[in-house]
């Protein structure tokens, strides 16, 4: 049997850097930018499953269309940020 049928490929990332960071292979600078990385990746992917969004819908539209969603959703998320960060 094929190892996808038994474990899903984010637990075997997840358990791969997390062996990677017990071990000590990732340098102390790169932890906090990883650990951002991961709370958005965390953010998004809970934003695409509460959308029901499925990544094989998405391949019929035309790129330029994928395009102009992702910097109109990277927009949306910078103008709130730096207004509040201005406060």
């Amino acid at each position: 049997m094929r190892l996808r049928a038994f474990v899903p490929w984010f637990l075997v990332g997840f358990v791969l850097m997390a062996l990677a960071r017990s071990v000590g292979l990732l340098p102390q600078a790169a932890l906090d930018p990883i650990t951002s990385l991961g709370t958005f990746l965390l953010a998004a992917g809970m934003f695409g499953l509460g959308l029901d969004i499925r990544v094989s819908t998405l391949f019929p539209l035309p790129l330029a269309v994928v395009g102009l969603s992702a910097i109109s959703t990277g927009i949306a998320l910078v103008v709130p940020l730096c207004l509040l960060l201005l406060l």
